[in-house]
């Protein structure tokens, strides 16, 4: 790639962090429809950037790019310090669209850690659609009634759809 566009590129990414939100999306656009899987790099090294709001706006560029080589860098946002890193991270994970998510979701929907983001880990699953159903089944007869109630209400929302939007 050449220098220019790893320059716009790199532009873009350091809106990212721009305290204007019009400003945050439009540069998350741009990465999206013009630049795509040519950002892959510069969105997966911003992931680890200083900024939080460059963190999660990464990790969710990189899940609507939906390139599969992106899954480690959204996967690893999901453990982030910061809390709405975690939560648009584990959304984006689900829009990312690959399968290997299911496990780590679903990990974080029905892990008793409270910091976990389980409502996007939600989202996430249901962006995944009838692939995560198995995976949450799982936990239909669990003897805990909050985690059967967690289960039985998430396959209920995957099987409607009504939970899967595009947030651009």
């Amino acid at each position: 790639m050449d220098t220019k566009t790893r320059e716009r590129i790199a532009y873009h990414i350091s809106n990212f962090a721009d305290p204007e939100v019009k400003i945050a999306c439009r540069a998350e656009g741009f990465l999206i429809r013009w630049y795509g899987d040519r950002a892959l790099d510069q969105l997966v090294e911003a992931c680890q950037h200083d900024d939080p709001k460059v963190r999660w706006r990464a990790a969710w560029t990189l899940g609507q790019i939906g390139n599969a080589e992106a899954f480690e860098a959204i996967l690893n946002a999901t453990s982030d310090p910061v809390s709405f890193v975690r939560f648009e991270a584990a959304w984006a994970l689900g829009i990312l669209g690959d399968p290997r998510a299911i496990e780590p979701l679903v990990n974080l929907v029905f892990s008793p850690d409270p910091l976990k983001p389980s409502f996007a880990a939600i989202q996430g699953l249901c962006e995944l659609g009838d692939l995560a159903i198995p995976a949450v089944s799982c936990f239909i007869d669990h003897p805990d009634n909050e985690i059967r109630f967690t289960a039985i209400s998430l396959i209920d929302k995957i099987k409607s759809g009504a939970y899967t939007q595009d947030r651009m």
